[in-house]
């Protein structure tokens, strides 16, 4: 059953994400920069792949330097590095 819920958590994930960019090319949703920890969203974005890719015999070695702020929409930043470390999980 967990496996399940899993599946359901990734879809539900994809389809909120694909409403948002499609908000976003829409011209409904304003990209709001802000300072953002980039080490924390890919830290936070990989937590959800670790059991797939430790599945796939996967592992990652971060080399982050402490106190990278950039400044850029949050949410898109984590789409993207997301969808990065997905696309690296599933293809690796």
């Amino acid at each position: 059953m967990s496996e399940l819920h899993e599946i359901i958590r990734k879809v539900q994930a994809m389809v909120e994400t694909l409403l948002y960019l499609g908000r976003l090319e829409a011209g409904q949703v304003e990209i709001e920069p802000s300072a953002v920890d980039l080490g924390e969203v890919a830290t936070a974005s990989w937590k959800p792949l670790i059991e797939t890719a430790e599945a796939r015999r996967l592992a990652v070695k971060w080399i982050l330097a402490r106190d990278v702020t950039v400044v850029t929409d949050p949410i898109l930043l984590e789409v993207a590095i997301r969808n990065l470390l997905e696309n690296a999980v599933i293809y690796a």
